[in-house]
């Protein structure tokens, strides 16, 4: 969310940033992942229903969905994502590189083969850091 929400919330200006198993949206992240509990814990209920006051959860999630105020994008951001992933679909890594790219933001997407939320590979570590190092270089 920082990506596109810092300059208001937080009065920043990101110059570059690297996002790692990122969900960007959280409407499309429930039922998909193995996880999709916690989001009904921390919201108090999932996207269809309401909290324990009436107010529905829709607003809720979509405020902290990155992908509802994509227009607000600016810093270079290079995505990587295991192409195993069980806690954050794959998808959720398309949709935000589509989006900053049709947009017009620079972006780069990275998938590790055969790796899950968190790279095992010493291989694909030593990548990953090699490859943030080499995008902050190029924008910061």
């Amino acid at each position: 969310m920082a990506l596109t929400k810092s300059a208001e919330r937080y009065n920043l200006q990101l110059a570059a940033t690297s996002v790692g198993g990122g969900i960007n949206d959280l409407i499309s992240h429930t039922g998909t992942a193995d996880i999709s509990a916690i989001l009904q814990n921390t919201f108090g209920g999932f996207f269809w229903q309401s909290d324990s006051k009436g107010k529905a959860l829709m607003d809720l999630y979509q405020d902290r969905s990155a992908i509802f105020s994509i227009d607000k994008a600016t810093a270079p951001t290079l995505i990587l994502h295991g192409a195993q992933d069980p806690r954050v679909p794959i998808s959720q890594a398309f949709q935000l590189h589509f989006a900053l790219k049709a947009k017009g933001v620079p972006t780069r997407m990275l998938v590790y083969p055969g790796s899950g939320h968190i790279p095992g590979k010493a291989e694909q570590l030593f990548n990953i850091w090699n490859e943030v190092l080499r995008w902050l270089a190029e924008y910061v």
